[in-house]
């Protein structure tokens, strides 16, 4: 286990920023995570913040993420919302692999194996960890941003991003400020998990 966690900080080393521009500063995630987990979770947010970055032309991680999101919220329905999403499809793939052995994997998602008889395939959807540290952090959170709080109720409630939520969120974009390190957080899981549940990966 150790080993994997040397191997995700070197692979996102180079994406890490000044604490001030971080979530390692963030009383609230500190309250809820070891320290351990807090690096990871930094690093998750910064590598989906540089992919965010390499999409648009915004010189800076705030814009692009306004624009990212107007990119995708233009979409006329899920399923080019989906295509659009899943350009990013092996960016996903293999952060998420890097990510499953690690304890910090079941603080936010839970993977539900679902068997399809016609194919005789076993599919994997990765859906939150209602019982995780995350959700419990995405619950303190919301509580001071209000405007997630909706957000909050839904993934606690189903324990899935629905896609009502999924255009609800990137419609209301310009409500959220992604200078904080917390809210690009929030959006990077939120992208990671869309990401996951509108693709069905084999085991």
């Amino acid at each position: 286990m150790k080993r994997y966690f040397i191997i995700l900080i070197t692979l996102f080393s180079s994406c890490l920023s000044s604490k001030s521009s971080s979530v390692t500063s963030d009383t609230i995630v500190l309250s809820i995570f070891p320290p351990s987990q807090v690096l990871i979770l930094d690093s998750i947010a910064q590598t989906v913040d540089s992919l965010i970055l390499s999409q648009t032309f915004a010189k800076n991680v705030d814009d692009a993420y306004r624009q990212y999101c107007n990119y995708l919220s233009d979409s006329d329905d899920m399923k080019e919302l989906v295509a659009r999403v899943d350009r990013n499809r092996d960016f996903y793939n293999t952060l998420v692999k890097k990510l499953k052995p690690l304890e910090i994997f079941n603080e936010i998602w839970s993977l539900n194996p679902l068997f399809y008889p016609k194919e005789n395939v076993t599919y994997e959807f990765l859906n939150m960890n209602t019982d995780g540290k995350y959700v419990r952090f995405l619950d303190a959170y919301s509580k001071v941003h209000k405007n997630l709080r909706g957000y909050y109720d839904v993934v606690y409630n189903y324990g899935a991003i629905l896609p009502p939520v999924v255009f609800g969120i990137l419609a209301h974009h310009k409500n959220f400020d992604f200078s904080k390190p917390p809210t690009r957080l929030i959006f990077a899981i939120h992208f990671i998990t869309i990401h996951y549940q509108t693709q069905v990966s084999q085991n």
